[in-house]
C-alpha cells in the first residue's frame, strides 16, 4: 500500500543502500532546473523511520530537489512493506528511469537474488528484463574488482569482461586484461585466447599457462590457430568454417581419406 503525501525535505534521509554509483552533476543540474520550472511531476517514494523518511525509489529527484532549494516534496509513502518489497519496488524504479550501468545494475539483482532470495525469474518478471539479462547481471557482480572498475567506467565492453572473468589464473588474467583495455581486441581473439587457457588448464593444470605474445600499441593482435587437417598455424582470419557430420569428426586429424562413406559420396 502507498499514502500520497508532502514531506519536508530535511525529514528525508539518502537510501542505505543506493543502487547508483556515480551521478553525473551536470544531469543534476539540468534535473533541478528542471524541478524549479515545473516542479516535481513524480513524487518519489519512502519508507518511514521513526520520524524521518528514507528513500526507496527517486533519489536523483530529491538531490536534484535539494539543489533546486525546494522545501517540500511530494512523496508516496511505503505502508506494511517488508524489506525485500521495498528493494523490489527501489530496483524496478530504478531499471524503468534511470540510464544505469552495467555494474549498477549488477548490483541491484545481486541485491535482489542474493540478498533476498529472490529467483532469478521472479527479477526479471518484476523488472521487466529476460531471464538472460538478469543472469548476465548476476554475473557481472561476481566478476573481480579490476574487471568490474573497467567495466563501470566504459574502458571494457560487457563481452570482454565475462570471458576474461572465466579466467582463475590472476596473472594471466590481468595480461590479457592490460592489453584488452589499452589497445581494444576484438571478442574473437580474446576468446581464442580464453579458450587457449582452458585448454592447457585441462592438458596440464600444474603448468602455467602460455602468455600469448601481444603486440606493439596501435598493432592489431597475430592469433594463429591450427589447421584441423595438416595442423600447419596460420592467421585465424584466413581460415574457414568446416561442417562434419558425427563419424568424420572424430577422426579429421587422421586425414581425408578416413572420410566416411557418406560425405565422400556427397562430396563426389
Amino acid at each position: 500500500m502507498m499514502k500520497a503525501t508532502v514531506i519536508p525535505i530535511d525529514l528525508i534521509d539518502e537510501p542505505e543502500n543506493a543502487h547508483r554509483i556515480d551521478i553525473d552533476p551536470d544531469d543534476l543540474v539540468s534535473l533541478s532546473d528542471s524541478i524549479r520550472e515545473h516542479g516535481i511531476l513524480q513524487p518519489i517514494i519512502v519508507r518511514q523511520t521513526g520520524e524521518r523518511y528514507e528513500i526507496i525509489a527517486g533519489h536523483r529527484r530529491f538531490l536534484a530537489s535539494v539543489l533546486a532549494h525546494i522545501t517540500h516534496i511530494p512523496a508516496m509513502i511505503a505502508i506494511d512493506g517488508d524489506a525485500a518489497q521495498t528493494d523490489v519496488i527501489r530496483a524496478v524504479e530504478n531499471l524503468q528511469r534511470a540510464n544505469l550501468t552495467p555494474v549498477e545494475e549488477a548490483r541491484i539483482c545481486w541485491q535482489l537474488h542474493t540478498e533476498r532470495g529472490i529467483e532469478v525469474d521472479e527479477i526479471a518478471h518484476r523488472v521487466g528484463r529476460s531471464r538472460a539479462w538478469v543472469e548476465t547481471r548476476l554475473q557481472i557482480a561476481a566478476l573481480p574488482d579490476d574487471l568490474i572498475n573497467d567495466l563501470h567506467s566504459k574502458t571494457l565492453p560487457i563481452s570482454h569482461a565475462l570471458l576474461l572473468g572465466q579466467i582463475t589464473d590472476e596473472k594471466h588474467r590481468k595480461y590479457l586484461h592490460e592489453f584488452a583495455r589499452r589497445d581494444g581486441v576484438t571478442v574473437n581473439v580474446l576468446s581464442h585466447w580464453v579458450s587457449t587457457w582452458h585448454v592447457e588448464q585441462a592438458q596440464a593444470p600444474e603448468q602455467p599457462p602460455t602468455l600469448p605474445a601481444m603486440p606493439g600499441e596501435g598493432q592489431l593482435a597475430d592469433v594463429s590457430i591450427p589447421c584441423g587437417l595438416c595442423g600447419n598455424y596460420v592467421d585465424y582470419r584466413q581460415t574457414g568454417l568446416v561442417r562434419l557430420c558425427p563419424n568424420c569428426g572424430p577422426i579429421v586429424e587422421m586425414g581425408l581419406d578416413r572420410i566416411c562413406e557418406v560425405c565422400r559420396e556427397t562430396a563426389e
